[in-house]
C-alpha cells in the first residue's frame, strides 16, 4: 500500500473521531427551564420571533407553562409578607449587632466572667421601667401587658425589638405560637453559669420575659383573624331573618385548613383557653354572630346605594 493510500486511511480515522454531535450551548438551559413563556418573551425581545408566532406560542402553552394565578387575599399577601420579615430578622446577625448596644449593661466583664452576657440584669431594668404594667397570668407567673410596651424596646432575652419579634412570631402557625407560650422551659432567661432561671416578686411569682407578652399578643392577634374570617365566610343570614347561620361544615373546613391550628382536638383546646383568657363575658360563638352581622350589613350597603340612586334618578 502506498503511503499516499496510507495517509488518507490515517487522515480519515483521525477526522472520523473529530466528529461531534450537532450541540446548541443553549440547549440546556432550554431542557432545565421550568417556565418556557420567560424564554419566549425572551426570543420576543430580540426580534428572533415574530409577534404572530410570539402570539400563537402562547396560545399552544399548557398551564404547568403560565405562572400561577395568585389567589390570595389582601389578608394573606399580607401575612406572608409578615412571615418572611419574620425569619429575616430572627436569622440576621445584622439585626442583633445593631440592636446590642439597649442591651449592653448585661454584659459581665469582670473576672471569668469576661464577655458573659445576663439577661437578667436588663430584664431588672424591664422590671422597673414597665411597674405598672404587669398582670398575674396564673397564681405562679407574672407576664406585662403587650399594650404597654415601646414597639422600639429591645427584649433581654432575644436582642430583637418588640417590633421585629411580633414579625417573628407573625410567621409561626397558632399550633406552633401555642406550644411555645405553654411551654415553661422557653422562657428560662438565666446565663449559663446561674441555676436559677428566672426572676421573681415579692410574691413568690415567676416574671415572664417581655418576649412572652409579644408572642401572647401574636397569638391573640391570629386567633381573631381566623375568627373574622370565618364570620365573613363561614356564615349566612337567611332571607327574612337576622339570625347568623353557619354554613356546611365542608366550607368551614376549608377556612380552617388556611390556619393550622393542628388536630380537632388541637383546635378545640387551643380556642378554649383563648376564650378563657378574653375573660369571663367573651363567648366565641356570641363573637361571631355579631362579627357576621357586622360582615352582612357591609355587604347590603353598596346594594341599598344603587337601588337609592335609581329610583332617585
Amino acid at each position: 500500500m502506498s503511503y499516499k493510500k496510507t495517509d488518507k486511511i490515517v487522515g480519515n480515522w483521525r477526522e472520523s473521531y473529530r466528529i461531534q454531535k450537532i450541540y446548541h450551548p443553549g440547549i440546556e438551559l432550554l431542557e432545565e427551564a421550568v417556565n418556557r413563556r420567560q424564554f419566549v418573551k425572551g426570543l420576543g425581545a430580540l426580534g428572533l420571533v415574530g409577534g404572530a408566532t410570539l402570539a400563537s406560542l402562547k396560545k399552544n402553552m399548557t398551564p404547568e407553562d403560565t405562572e400561577p394565578e395568585d389567589k390570595r387575599t389582601e389578608l394573606e399577601k399580607y401575612q406572608d409578607e409578615i412571615k418572611e420579615k419574620g425569619e429575616e430578622y430572627w436569622k440576621s446577625d445584622k439585626v442583633a449587632v445593631a440592636n446590642a448596644s439597649a442591651n449592653q449593661d448585661g454584659v459581665i466583664k469582670d473576672g471569668w466572667m469576661k464577655g458573659t452576657y445576663n439577661a437578667k440584669i436588663p430584664m431588672k431594668r424591664m422590671i422597673k421601667k414597665y411597674k405598672g404594667d404587669w398582670y398575674q397570668l396564673n397564681p405562679k407567673m407574672v407576664y406585662i401587658h403587650p399594650g404597654a410596651l415601646d414597639e422600639k424596646e429591645v427584649l433581654p432575652t432575644t436582642g430583637l425589638t418588640v417590633s421585629q419579634q411580633k414579625d417573628y412570631y407573625y410567621s409561626k402557625t397558632v399550633l406552633s405560637i401555642h406550644n411555645i407560650l405553654y411551654n415553661p422551659n422557653a422562657w428560662a432567661y438565666n446565663p449559663p453559669f446561674d441555676e436559677v432561671p428566672y426572676l421573681y416578686n415579692e410574691k413568690g411569682q415567676i416574671y415572664l420575659p417581655l418576649s412572652w407578652s409579644v408572642a401572647y399578643d401574636i397569638w391573640q392577634i391570629k386567633i381573631y383573624e381566623f375568627l373574622d374570617d370565618v364570620a365573613k365566610n363561614g356564615y349566612t343570614i337567611p332571607e327574612g331573618s337576622s339570625k347568623p347561620v353557619m354554613k356546611p361544615e365542608q366550607e368551614i373546613k376549608k377556612i380552617i385548613k388556611r390556619y393550622h391550628f393542628g388536630t380537632k382536638k388541637e383546635r378545640i383546646y387551643i380556642l378554649k383557653e383563648f376564650e378563657l383568657s378574653q375573660g369571663d363575658d367573651f363567648k366565641i360563638n356570641d363573637y361571631l354572630e355579631n362579627k357576621a352581622r357586622q360582615s352582612s350589613s357591609l355587604k347590603e350597603t353598596p346594594k341599598r346605594r344603587q337601588i337609592w340612586i335609581k329610583k332617585l334618578n
